[in-house]
This record gives structure tokens, C-alpha cells and sequence, in this order.
């Protein structure tokens, strides 16, 4: 029996009754920023696309790195956040293709695999301040995609 959506979401530790308030409107600024959100979850991709939404980013979604890859050609994005561990391309495997292709779009890596060594494996190639270990905690996730959007001088 597959679990409801409800319980799907509580797993993910996405609260979907968010009050924007509770992060103190971080998100809302002028522009929107262009976002793209992999995952071989598409409850998980749905959701984070609303919940980023309602922060004012432009967001669109991918199942895979392949498809993705397609997206990241046809599209500018100013950061992309994927999982780590997806079939066939995953995120780390992703970023080198961007990378390997001239693109410096930056990086944040979520995966549900919390290990030491899955830890160690991402934060070496994309920098521990880019990873995120599922249940992806929102307040941190809209924190670390502002300051990365900062740095970059992407203006919100």
C-alpha cells in the first residue's frame, strides 16, 4: 500500500502548511530567480517547486539528469538543486557534465543517503555549504539558495 501524500510529505520533512512569515519573508524580493529542481521523486520535485514558488523563485522540475541536462541547454538558471543519488545521472554526475560543457551555474546537492562517506563525496566536489541531507529542512534550503544567489550577484 502506497502512503498517502500527507505522510509522503511529513516523511520528506516538508511541512506543506509552511508559514512564510516563519522564515521571515526571505524569499520575496524583486526579481525572480530561475531555479531547477532534479529529483527521481516527483512528489518530492511538486513540492519543493510549490513551496519555492511561494518564495517568489521561478521553478522548473526534472526526473532525471538527463532530462535535466536538456532543460539546463535550453534554459538559463541561475542554481540548480538535485539529489545525489538518482539512476543513470546522477547530481554529482551532472555537475561535471555542466562543468566539462563551460557552465558555472552553482549547486545544491540533497540526498537522503546521510552517510559519512555520501557526506564526504558531495561536499568534496560541491562544498559541504551546498549539501543537504534529507528531510530537507526549508528554512536552510531558502537560506543557503539566497546567500548562493547573493554571491553569484544574481539580484532577487
Amino acid at each position: 500500500m502506497a502512503p498517502s501524500r500527507k505522510n509522503h510529505e511529513a516523511d520528506l520533512g516538508i511541512e506543506r502548511e509552511l508559514e512564510e512569515d516563519s522564515i521571515e519573508e526571505k524569499g520575496a524580493m524583486a526579481t525572480q530567480a530561475r531555479i531547477l529542481v532534479v529529483d527521481d521523486d516527483p512528489e518530492l520535485c511538486e513540492i519543493l517547486s510549490e513551496v519555492l514558488t511561494r518564495f517568489d523563485f521561478e521553478v522548473k522540475t526534472a526526473l532525471d539528469g538527463r532530462k535535466a541536462l536538456e532543460l539546463l541547454k535550453k534554459n538559463g538558471f541561475d542554481l540548480v538543486i538535485t539529489d545525489l543519488d538518482m539512476p543513470v545521472v546522477g547530481g554529482l554526475t551532472l555537475l561535471r557534465k555542466v562543468r566539462e560543457a563551460g557552465g558555472d551555474i552553482p549547486f545544491i546537492f540533497m540526498t537522503g543517503h546521510g552517510s559519512e562517506d555520501d557526506y564526504q563525496k558531495g561536499a568534496a566536489e560541491a562544498g559541504s555549504e551546498y549539501y543537504l541531507v534529507k528531510p530537507v529542512n526549508i528554512e536552510l534550503l531558502i537560506e543557503k539558495i539566497n546567500s548562493i544567489l547573493k554571491s553569484t550577484g544574481v539580484s532577487r
